[in-house]
């Protein structure tokens, strides 16, 4: 998901995981997963945190990445996901 700023990033996955606790059944993670159903991706996150998001989105894991839109090379194309 493409957001507007670093801020946008952070605050909408974290209002994406509320409406996820909130409405189970609306929004499915894979079985036994633990992980939060979004997670930010920006400049301002540690490269090695940055890199994890990234790793457990591209590995279905996280539903769902936030990023800004000013950067949006920096996720690798071959690993964008799209739904019907």
């Amino acid at each position: 998901m493409y957001c507007f700023s670093q801020k946008d990033c952070e605050t909408i996955a974290e209002k994406l995981n509320a409406l996820m606790v909130k409405d189970k059944a609306r929004f499915k993670k894979p079985p036994g997963s633990r992980e939060p159903f979004a997670l930010p991706y920006h400049a301002g996150i540690d490269p090695g945190e940055k890199e994890m998001n990234q790793q457990k989105w591209s590995d279905g894991k996280v539903p769902i990445i936030c990023t800004c839109c000013a950067f949006p090379k920096s996720i690798l194309t071959h690993c964008l996901r799209t739904r019907p």
